[in-house]
């Protein structure tokens, strides 16, 4: 089985400069089972990458060691030039890293926007939550996406494609060193994953950068071929 790294934009071996993130020689193992061997992904401003490889080939192993999920066995984890290791998702996002799951992570009883901006509500010169600034930077941010959903909704009752556009409406607005997507448009159609995958550019204009864990292979993209076990 092949990993395969996709990238668009500076990235690849040839590229100078220090990376936002850098893994090198990643192993991971359960017991007897080894999950990744020898992984490597380096991440340049502005970059773009996709995670291709069929079951198995330790595209989900790779994502939650850089997520602060599970911890490497062995390799180095840089970021920004200095090393790195994540023991908790938390340490991950102080970080600076973005995670966006394929699995909605959404408050049922908050509204659209509450769940967008959870844990870091915007506040006046009043130290009041600022409702209005986070309610226009939700309409934005789904205008953008390309989709229409009421910003004043409850998320309970939105369907599992209308959740993980929330979810990555979450992760743009925050200010991410790095984006790292777990296919998270897999429960998407085609209508409304096309906007979501046109946002991945500019966001990485304007700061991220996006890992894409995701099948689809695009022309003009750098592959960097790993074996299962071998980087």
């Amino acid at each position: 089985m092949e990993l395969t790294v996709e990238s668009h934009g500076p990235g690849g071996p040839e590229s100078s400069g220090t990376p936002t993130l850098a893994l090198s020689g990643v192993s991971k193992s359960f017991g007897s089972v080894v999950a990744l061997r020898d992984g490597s992904l380096q991440m340049m401003p502005g970059s773009i990458h996709a995670l291709v490889g069929e079951n198995g080939a330790g595209k989900s192993t790779l994502v939650k060691i850089i997520a602060g999920l599970y911890q490497r066995d062995s390799g180095t984890f840089e970021m920004e030039g200095r090393p790195v290791h994540f023991r908790s998702t938390a340490d991950s996002k102080a970080a600076g890293i973005a995670v966006i799951y394929q699995e909605p992570t959404l408050f049922p009883d908050l509204s659209v926007t509450e769940n967008v901006f959870m844990g870091r509500q915007p506040v006046d010169r009043f130290r009041r939550i600022d409702k209005h600034a986070m309610r226009a930077e939700v309409v934005s941010l789904l205008q953008r996406l390309g989709v229409r959903i009421d910003p004043d909704r409850p998320a309970e009752g939105l369907s599992i494609a209308d959740q993980q556009i929330i979810e990555i409406a979450k992760a743009i607005s925050l200010d991410a060193k790095a984006l790292i997507m777990d296919e998270p448009t897999a429960a998407l159609s085609r209508r409304r994953g096309r906007p979501a995958l046109r946002r991945r550019p500019e966001s990485a204009r304007r700061g991220p950068r996006p890992v894409v864990h995701q099948p689809p292979v695009r022309r003009g993209l750098r592959s960097l071929r790993h074996r299962h076990g071998d980087a």
